[in-house]
């Protein structure tokens, strides 16, 4: 379980990293555990949309930077 708490700017930050990522300006949410989700308009593997798990909210945060 993450232990480690962002900041409102560390979550815009990934915010901006996934949606360039991702090419979208859909939803991201971030759960208490520090998982990253994002809705995609087509999901792999399929033709459908929804949600994707994006990654850890730390790990992303370090991506982001580099």
């Amino acid at each position: 379980m993450n232990e480690v708490k962002l900041s409102l700017s560390a979550k815009r930050q990934i915010g901006t990293y996934l949606r360039e990522k991702y090419n979208t300006t859909s939803q991201i949410k971030v759960t208490n555990d520090g998982a990253v989700t994002i809705h995609v308009d087509q999901m792999p593997n399929s033709s459908q949309a929804g949600w994707i798990f994006a990654g850890w909210d730390t790990e992303l945060l370090n991506e982001s930077a580099n």
